[in-house]
């Protein structure tokens, strides 16, 4: 393998490897807001909204890598 390509390789592999853990992740952010706005009566908007924009941006990301 020629030592040129070798950055590439690794380069490849870690944006493989964060990609499936967010696509990993995602699941787990969105259960921890649902059961944060279950148990919780007086959740407040922003909460919410922070918590569901994490969840999107994390599949975002995971589609974009």
């Amino acid at each position: 393998m020629h030592k040129d390509s070798m950055h590439l390789i690794w380069k490849s592999m870690a944006l493989l490897v964060g990609s499936k853990g967010l696509a990993v992740a995602s699941p787990y952010i969105m259960k921890v807001i649902v059961d944060t706005m279950t148990t919780m009566s007086t959740i407040d908007f922003q909460t919410a909204a922070l918590g569901i924009l994490l969840f999107g941006g994390t599949r975002v990301l995971s589609n974009l890598f």
